[in-house]
């Protein structure tokens, strides 16, 4: 932890991501129940993560490249006072299209958030201490999957969404307001003043330099297979519960509690990571698919549900190796100037997919038991890992 009293900016930065993560998961189950009611259509809440991947995959390189050339610190600031305004939109209607239109929205403001906490990082704190800075991310991100969701629920049984969209809106502004403290170290540069025309080509720059460079290369790879793998296996979980872990009576709260001990797990993970003095971390990373494709095999074939709680919080460990690595990685080896471009591109492509991968894994678990599912994608997981660690072991 001595990261963290050393670095005002990361005491700031990372005390914005609990209140807003906090407030996101407000809105998450607050905009669900208010559609579900408004619309009385299951599909609507697949509607919203659809609506919200499209801008994010037609947006991606742009938004990145704008960002490139923009004020990390007041680019941040900027998104979150935005935000704070589609939250109070729905808080305020009642109208599905005008809901709908804020979700689209929404969608185009991560395409330019992702590039924003992205490359902002690395002008928060020097680049040694970037794996310990995510670690801690990642931790505070652990916190935030065990107490939002909780705090959620009961705010929206006892107050209603409107009262939960109002406080997500608030989060966002003090966000906004206590970024201002931040002492990024970016520099005025004039690349941020590229005329209209080069942006085309300064667009094509972030997937020209993922192509180029090995180690960003791969670590896109990873990063499509994991969030594929994830995202498909992530709403599968309440149907896994429901067959072979307590059936229906018991799947809303005992599938809970898996998310909750695996939020535990990504706090530990966060805290062990930091402790790591290995350069390595591609190394590493491999061998974290690896434990991490050997814990879901297990998952699938145990049917008693307290070594469940104990797998899920090793998957939740691993997943804080995995999710930092990639961060890290990402920004210790893309340039600067290129870091929005960069995570932009990778983001365009990985947001959409994971819509995707839910709807494959809607059709298949139709088609065959929900367990195959799982041990077919951690055998996929285990094959990826140790091609890596072959390749990578010298």
């Amino acid at each position: 932890m001595q990261i963290t009293y050393k670095n005002f900016n990361l005491i700031i930065y990372l005390f914005g991501v609990f209140i807003s993560g906090i407030g996101t998961r407000l809105t998450t189950i607050a905009l669900s129940d208010k559609l579900i009611k408004l619309t009385g259509n299951d599909f609507s809440i697949s509607l919203v993560f659809i609506l919200q991947s499209i801008p994010i995959l037609a947006l991606g390189m742009l938004a990145g490249n704008i960002i490139d050339k923009s004020n990390k610190k007041i680019s941040f600031i900027l998104i979150n006072l935005i935000s704070s305004l589609t939250s109070l939109i729905f808080a305020l209607t009642y109208n599905t299209l005008i809901i709908f239109s804020v979700i689209l929205l929404n969608g185009i403001i991560q395409a330019f958030y992702i590039p924003v906490v992205t490359s902002l990082m690395p002008l928060l704190v020097d680049k040694k201490d970037l794996i310990k800075a995510n670690a801690i991310k990642m931790s505070v991100n652990g916190v935030v999957m065990i107490a939002g969701y909780a705090f959620a629920s009961i705010l929206l049984n006892a107050a209603g969404s409107t009262t939960a969209f109002m406080l997500d809106s608030c989060s966002f502004i003090f966000v906004a307001m206590v970024s201002i403290f931040l002492k990024s170290r970016q520099n005025n540069t004039s690349s941020y003043n590229h005329p209209a025309a080069n942006y085309k080509k300064d667009m094509l720059q972030g997937w020209n330099f993922i192509k180029t460079n090995a180690i960003i290369k791969h670590m896109f790879i990873l990063d499509l297979l994991i969030n594929f793998i994830i995202s498909m296996q992530e709403p599968l979980t309440y149907i896994f519960v429901e067959k072979y872990l307590g059936g229906k009576m018991f799947m809303a709260n005992r599938t809970a509690l898996l998310f909750t001990f695996s939020g535990i797990g990504t706090i530990a993970g966060g805290i062990i990571l930091r402790q790591f003095k290995s350069k390595n971390k591609l190394m590493i990373f491999s061998f974290s698919l690896i434990f991490d494709s050997i814990l879901v095999i297990i998952f699938s074939l145990n049917r008693y549900f307290p070594i469940s709680l104990l797998i899920f919080a090793g998957m939740g460990i691993v997943g804080s190796f995995t999710g930092s690595i990639l961060q890290t990685v990402i920004q210790q080896y893309t340039p600067e100037n290129l870091l929005g471009r960069v995570s932009g591109f990778i983001n365009s492509i990985v947001q959409p997919l994971c819509v995707l991968s839910i709807l494959i894994g809607g059709i298949f678990s139709n088609l065959i038991e929900v367990k195959w599912i799982f041990i077919i994608g951690s055998l996929l997981e285990l094959l990826t890992g140790a091609y890596f660690i072959r390749k990578y072991r010298n």
